[in-house]
């Protein structure tokens, strides 16, 4: 029994957890949907989001910003909306709601576009940085029932470094720090 005890020893760094290896994400190649339903669903909202940046960005630019380590990816259903043109034809549509997805690199903040990725705007990427360092935006549900008539839905998905990836549908008014998150992003 001795004899066993340095091998068993000498054996225990081999036996350490080995780190899981990064999950790939499948992006959805179906177009995003038109509206999002009420209430909230994880599964749902990111769906909503990946759909609309892959059909916004690209699933290239999707796949990088999934794999860079800070990522931020929103969207924002209006509520109510106003009556199609006088002018418009039948198969007049609403614009497609917007999308905006963003990834830390190099210390600065990048926004996608329809043709890669550019600086973000600086007075946004303040307002950004001023709510990731707030505490009350972390402390804030995934989901809390809207307290404003007709607010539509903001969708966010976020990974930033020592937090767990989020994914919200926050809520609006003065106080909704996850809906100043979205047009924030949405402004970068």
């Amino acid at each position: 029994m001795k004899q066993l005890l340095p091998l068993v020893l000498a054996a225990l760094p081999a036996c350490t957890a080995v780190p899981a290896a990064p999950v790939e994400r499948i992006i959805p190649a179906e177009p995003p949907p038109e509206r999002i339903e009420w209430g909230f669903d994880k599964e749902a909202t990111e769906y909503a989001l990946l759909t609309s940046a892959r059909a916004e960005f690209g699933e290239t630019a999707v796949l990088r910003a999934l794999a860079a380590r800070t990522y931020l990816i929103t969207k924002h259903y209006p509520g109510m909306r106003p009556p199609p043109p006088p002018d418009a034809g039948p198969n007049w549509r609403y614009p497609e709601p917007p999308t905006a997805m963003l990834i830390r690199e190099s210390g600065g903040w990048l926004a996608a576009t329809a043709t890669g990725f550019r600086a973000a705007r600086a007075e946004a990427v303040a307002r950004i940085e001023a709510i990731l360092a707030d505490r009350a935006f972390w402390a804030e549900p995934e989901w809390a029932q809207p307290g404003c008539t007709d607010s539509g839905a903001s969708l966010l998905m976020l990974k930033v470094p020592g937090r767990a990836e989020i994914i919200r549908r926050p809520s609006c008014g003065e106080t909704g720090r996850g809906e100043k998150l979205v047009f924030a992003a949405l402004a970068a």
